[in-house]
């Protein structure tokens, strides 16, 4: 891996995985138990079909906007394991895997052969193994405002809020839990949305209904608080200040337990979930009285308006072809929908430069530019 110098962090060596084995086992051993809390640095990214059908709304009260849908069936979800979160070497990426047998090898190696070198029968491979699949999606977003109200502790305030209206979604809809995964996006550690998906073959259906029923958030919003020992018969009180939430009996739970909010798939988090979060608690109680669902066509989205800085003067020119949307500074081109060339896109970025690709379509225009806003001022 390496940084490029936009900002963004290059990975080479992507493998899709898509036939592994597996094996059935009888308990969860304390080793197993060790590596789930340790866990694994997975990187998951999406991509909306624009194609598709996408289901757009924002959930407001008199205070303004609470959250942002995007509700969209059959996204391309991708997730990347980058390796363990305390290996030795953080700046290397992927696992070694012995291309002949397909088997993964630790990372030392065997004894070498004559003058050093490493017998045929000791090749190892690096890889970033990674899987993809098409799966009805939901971002949440979440107002920049109340991110930058409840820093420095946005990260456990979202960590709560996600794993909360998981736990709601899964009571409300009635379904196992991993049927519905969520990630924070772009990163773990930097949550400024919420990416549901079904992980269920075939979808479950759950985002689809949650996405196009009015009163679908503050149902789950509600549950969740109740999932964490809240009495609902205090949630009207608690609209004005969240200390007035009243606990449903003893629960001895302090910050959180395994018959709320913690689980054994949300380990690596335990240290950031709190239920008592009053920015969490805020934030869910305006869900579960939020006054309006406000659908909005793709072209009348409510989204924060963007000013883009103006690109450069003076085109870049790289074997012999003239670009005119460039900004230098952050090594961007952004090329127009029909004059997009994989070729040519392949060519600037072994040079460093990133390729945006602007949508011909004008319900995709706003989202692009607060894509190409958000890099700019990095």
């Amino acid at each position: 891996m390496r940084r490029s110098p936009g900002g963004a962090h290059l990975l080479h060596d992507l493998y899709r995985i898509e036939n592994v084995g597996t094996w059935p086992v009888e308990r969860i051993t304390s080793n197993d138990e060790e590596r789930r809390r340790q866990g694994f640095e997975i990187q998951t990214t999406f991509a909306f079909n624009p194609d598709g059908s996408r289901y757009k709304q924002a959930v407001a009260d008199n205070n303004g906007i609470v959250v942002e849908t995007d509700f969209a069936q059959a996204a391309t979800i991708s997730r990347i394991n980058k390796g363990l979160r305390r290996r030795r070497e953080n700046a290397r990426i992927g696992f070694y895997i012995d291309p002949k047998s397909g088997s993964w090898v630790g990372e030392k190696s065997g004894p070498s052969g004559k003058g050093g070198e490493n017998r045929p029968d000791e090749i190892k491979q690096l890889i970033v193994p990674m899987v993809e699949d098409r799966k009805n999606a939901l971002l949440l977003r979440f107002p920049r405002q109340w991110l930058s109200t409840v820093a420095p502790r946005s990260e456990a305030a979202v960590a709560t809020v996600q794993h909360a209206l998981a736990r709601g979604i899964e009571a409300v809809f009635q379904l196992e839990e991993g049927e519905i995964l969520v990630e924070p996006v772009p990163a773990a550690n930097e949550r400024k949305a919420l990416l549901f998906y079904e992980s269920a073959e075939g979808g479950a259906g759950a985002l689809a209904q949650l996405a196009g029923r009015e009163g679908g958030l503050d149902r789950v919003a509600r549950s969740a608080l109740e999932i964490m020992h809240y009495d609902p018969d205090s949630f009207e009180a608690a609209r004005s200040d969240v200390k007035r939430l009243k606990l449903v009996g003893n629960p001895e739970c302090v910050a959180g337990c395994y018959r709320c909010v913690l689980s054994y798939f949300n380990q690596p988090d335990h240290e950031l979930i709190d239920r008592r979060s009053p920015a969490a608690l805020d934030l869910l109680l305006r869900l579960a009285f939020a006054e309006y669902f406000a659908e909005t066509a793709p072209e009348t989205v409510v989204e924060p308006s963007c000013q883009l800085p103006p690109h450069d003067k003076e085109p870049l020119v790289v074997d012999g072809r003239s670009f005119a949307h460039v900004w230098r500074k952050w090594r961007i081109v952004v090329l127009d929908e029909w004059e997009y060339d994989g070729k040519v896109a392949g060519m600037l970025s072994r040079k460093g430069v990133r390729v945006m690709e602007r949508p011909a379509q004008p319900e995709l225009r706003k989202a692009f530019e607060l894509e190409l806003a958000d890099q700019l001022s990095k």
